[in-house]
């Protein structure tokens, strides 16, 4: 059985100097930047817009990449 890898990765609010994380979560593929595209009541989604509405981009930064999911 192949596994897929996953990462580890921060969103960050570039309005602050330096850029604070306010999201970790682990992901595979394009995870971490498809938060951009959801709409939701969440905190997160509300972080984003308001980095959004401000004129920036949200960061992206990857903690930790190529881990495998073990099963104990």
């Amino acid at each position: 059985m192949t596994q897929t890898p996953f990462y580890v990765y921060a969103l960050k609010d570039p309005r602050q100097k330096p850029a604070k994380p306010f999201y970790v979560g682990k992901g595979t593929g394009n995870r971490a930047w498809e938060h951009q595209n959801e709409v939701s009541d969440s905190e997160k989604s509300g972080v984003i817009q308001e980095i959004h509405d401000a004129g920036f981009n949200v960061l992206h930064t990857v903690i930790s990449d190529n881990l495998l999911k073990n099963k104990l």
